[in-house]
């Protein structure tokens, strides 16, 4: 049974956070909105578009898929789209 380091679990975990920051984002193909585009277009909130959403997408109405884009802090990260008005 080994003994890892506290100072190599801090370089791991360094490494780690390193690799995901310098991931790249996706290009998002036009006509795919994140919930705040869509919740802005509408003039809504994102918890209320959400829903419309989740609905819509139950129903097969819309498509929804994740792109990895730029977050702020939290770096390049899966965000749920959904293609409204056409698929």
């Amino acid at each position: 049974f080994s003994t890892v380091s506290r100072e190599q679990i801090e370089r791991s975990l360094l490494d780690i956070i390193a690799r995901r920051k310098n991931q790249i984002a996706e290009k998002v193909p036009d006509g795919w909105l994140t919930v705040a585009q869509a919740a802005g277009m509408a003039h809504m909130s994102e918890g209320r578009m959400r829903l419309y959403l989740r609905d819509a997408h139950k129903a097969g109405e819309i498509q929804k898929k994740s792109f990895r884009i730029e977050s702020g802090a939290a770096g390049v990260r899966p965000v749920p789209h959904y293609q409204i008005g056409g698929k």
